[in-house]
């Protein structure tokens, strides 16, 4: 017979951590919003979940800062008129993708680091 207590307390560990997941993406979403405000550039809720999953939060918070700072140079290059620029300003696709490479090398920078402490 299962013990119930203890189902009860797993009940509650999960809908803390659902919570939690669930204040992390409205504070992500918002974060977004903010660094990046162009319609062209929203995401669905759905992406932060999966980050959230892969990445430690404060890992996406700084992808999403590094993020900012390579649409905005990228933009300062499209403007100028740059011979390195892109040919075209950057949309969702090409910030995502920055953004979770960014995620990728925190992880395993903190990965090889962790490694190195235990060696």
């Amino acid at each position: 017979m299962p013990d119930n207590s203890n189902m009860q307390e797993k009940i509650q560990q999960l809908r803390e951590k659902l919570e939690l997941q669930k204040r992390q993406v409205d504070v992500l979403s918002d974060l977004w919003v903010y660094l990046f405000p162009s319609p062209q550039h929203q995401i669905e809720h759905g992406q932060f979940l999966i980050w959230l999953r892969k990445y430690e939060f404060d890992w996406i918070v700084a992808a999403f800062e590094a993020g900012a700072d390579w649409l905005n140079t990228e933009m300062q290059k499209i403007e100028e008129g740059d011979e390195k620029a892109l040919p075209e300003p950057p949309g969702k696709i090409s910030l995502v993708k920055v953004v979770s490479k960014n995620m990728v090398n925190r992880r395993d920078l903190a990965a090889l680091k962790a490694s190195r402490r235990a060696s």
